[in-house]
C-alpha cells in the first residue's frame, strides 16, 4: 500500500498543528502506531523505533496524535529524502530531537516523530516515562486529568507548560522505578515499544 495513502487504521488520529484537544482512551492507537512505525522500520532497520507519550499508555487520555520515537544507532542517519520516503514531513529542530510530522490528505497532523542518537537523554526518558505510567494506572490517571485541564491552554506551547509541573511531580519517582526494576533502555523500552501500546 502507498505510504501516502489514508489507512483505516489511521481513522479517527488527527489534529490541526494549532488544536489542541484530549480524548479518552482508544484501543486502536496500538495499531496506528504499528502502522506508522512500519515504514520508518523498514528504512531504519537497526534504529530503535518506540511508540511513547500518552497513547502508549492503556487507559491514558490523550491527544490524538502518535508519538514515535526513533534512536540512531552511530554511524546511522536520517535526512528529508528518507523522511520524504516515509511520508513524513519536517518540522523542526531542537535541543533534544529533530522532528518529523505525519499529515493526512486535509492537513491533519496524525503523528509526531522524535528522531535522536540512541541513548539520548530525551529517547531514554521518552520510554522510561512510558513505562512507568503502564506499570503505575493511578498515576496515569492523574496524568490524564492533567492533560484534560492543560487543553484549555491558548497555544501547544501553554498547553505543554500547564501539564509539565506534574510530570516535574513524578520525576524521581520514575527515576526510583527505574533503579528499583532495573529498567534499562535497550531491554524493556525495546519489548514493550515494539507491540505493546505511545501524546
Amino acid at each position: 500500500m502507498d505510504r501516502m495513502q489514508p489507512q483505516a487504521e489511521l481513522a479517527g488520529l488527527g489534529l490541526g498543528d494549532d488544536e489542541i484537544r484530549v480524548v479518552d482512551y482508544d484501543s486502536t492507537w496500538p495499531v496506528a502506531f504499528s502502522v506508522l512505525a512500519a515504514p520508518l522500520r523498514e528504512v531504519l532497520p537497526a534504529a530503535r523505533v518506540g511508540h511513547v507519550g500518552s497513547t502508549s499508555v492503556p487507559g491514558c487520555a490523550a491527544k490524538p496524535l502518535i508519538d514515535v520515537s526513533v534512536g540512531l544507532p552511530p554511524g546511522s542517519s536520517f535526512d528529508l529524502e528518507a523522511a520524504t520516503v516515509c511520508g513524513l514531513s519536517f518540522r523542526a529542530v531542537n535541543p533534544e530531537a529533530v522532528l518529523f510530522a505525519r499529515y493526512d490528505g486535509s492537513g491533519l497532523r496524525l503523528c509526531n516523530v522524535h528522531v535522536r542518537e540512541a541513548g539520548a537523554p530525551g529517547e531514554r526518558w521518552d520510554l522510561l516515562f512510558r513505562d512507568f505510567l503502564r506499570s503505575h494506572p493511578h498515576e496515569a490517571a492523574d496524568y490524564a486529568q492533567a492533560k484534560r485541564r492543560a487543553a484549555g491552554a491558548a497555544d501547544r506551547a501553554a498547553y505543554s507548560a500547564a501539564k509539565a509541573p506534574f510530570v516535574e511531580s513524578l520525576r524521581r519517582r520514575v527515576e526510583t522505578f527505574a533503579r528499583e526494576t532495573g529498567w534499562q533502555l535497550g531491554a524493556l523500552a525495546r519489548r514493550s515499544g515494539a507491540g505493546a501500546a505511545g501524546g
